[in-house]
């Protein structure tokens, strides 16, 4: 971005991070400091006003830099799904200080938030096997989401309610399951139409 150099777009993008940094913060002294009881920090809908912000800041300072990718029509939906993806990662974020006092659900989104925001960027030039994994993942995340609120998981066990932080969340995954498939289609399709590369090959 900017070729190593200082540019508007790059100053969106590390305005973007800093914010995400900031909401990784409050999480993790709702984490550390064993919830937050009272105040404005303990409401989803005031956390989660700096994500949307922190993402539009972070696509906007890439697509400042780099229109080609943003406008390019036959990326269009990695864009998608790269943003789609980025959203989900933001969203558990704030799941960590929603289930402080579990455990073993602070580790499972500790530890698919860093993967996911990774993944997003890759998935703008990945190959066709990141792009299956993810269309796995999707699909698991969704089917643990509706398992997990019809019956009671053996190990992970709790008190599941749907609430507006997961229904957000699996229509982004949603989202991001639509999009890869269509990208994957259309691949499938393309390397159809392709005509033979050379004669075949004499044994």
């Amino acid at each position: 971005m900017g070729e190593g150099r200082l540019t508007p777009g790059l100053a969106f993008f590390g305005a973007g991070l800093g914010l995400l940094g900031v909401s990784a913060a409050i999480e993790a002294s709702i984490v550390l400091g064993g919830g937050l009881d009272t105040g404005a920090l303990s409401e989803d809908l005031t956390r989660l006003v700096l994500v949307p912000w922190a993402m539009g800041l972070v696509f906007f300072g890439y697509a400042y830099d780099r229109p080609e990718v943003l406008w390019d029509r036959a990326l269009g939906r990695r864009v998608v799904a790269a943003y789609a993806l980025f959203a989900d990662g933001a969203i558990h974020m704030l799941a960590i200080g929603e289930h402080v006092d579990t455990p073993i659900h602070v580790v499972f989104f500790a530890t698919l938030v860093p993967v996911q925001l990774a993944s997003a960027w890759l998935l703008i030039r990945g190959g066709p096997s990141l792009l299956r994994g993810w269309v796995l993942g999707a699909f698991g995340l969704i089917a643990l989401y509706v398992v997990s609120r019809i019956t009671t998981l053996p190990i992970v066990g709790g008190d599941y309610r749907v609430e507006p932080l997961g229904i957000l969340s699996k229509g982004t995954e949603i989202v991001l399951l639509a999009a890869l498939v269509q990208e994957l289609r259309v691949q499938a399709a393309s390397r159809r139409r392709k005509p033979a590369g050379g004669p075949t090959a004499q044994t």
